[in-house]
């Protein structure tokens, strides 16, 4: 598994850069909830319990597939307002990602705070 992780949640996008960001955002309830989670190979990842009410994230033994995470990516920038090619480099997206994360995660709204509370009582948020 390599860091940075990537959970895509329809068209959300959350990233970790270290077991520590994945102990302090996921917790034992988000196991449950169906996010895809990729790491920077294109690894499906899977959550599990790891105990002490942390979650622990293990390889789901598929194949890498880094043109999915690469497709996913660019699809989750272009909705955050990016324009992005299609051909574009997973080496280019993946730092871009990076950062566009740590910006939003900054600049936390009232209506991302809401769009977290929904996740946490399982509930989607409708589509505009």
């Amino acid at each position: 598994m390599r860091y940075p992780i990537f959970s895509f949640d329809g068209d959300d996008l959350f990233v970790f850069d270290s077991l520590d960001d994945i102990w302090k955002n996921l917790e034992v309830y988000d196991i449950a909830y169906p996010e895809i989670l990729l790491d920077s190979d294109g690894r499906l990842l899977t959550k599990s319990d790891a105990g002490n009410d942390r979650v622990s994230l293990s390889d789901s033994g598929a194949e890498p597939d880094p043109e999915r995470l690469r497709s996913m990516l660019i699809h989750a920038l272009r909705k955050r307002g990016q324009e992005w090619s299609d051909d574009a480099a997973l080496e280019t997206l993946i730092p871009v990602a990076q950062a566009t994360w740590h910006k939003a995660t900054r600049d936390v709204t009232i209506s991302q705070t809401f769009s977290r509370l929904l996740r946490f009582l399982r509930l989607r948020r409708p589509t505009s």
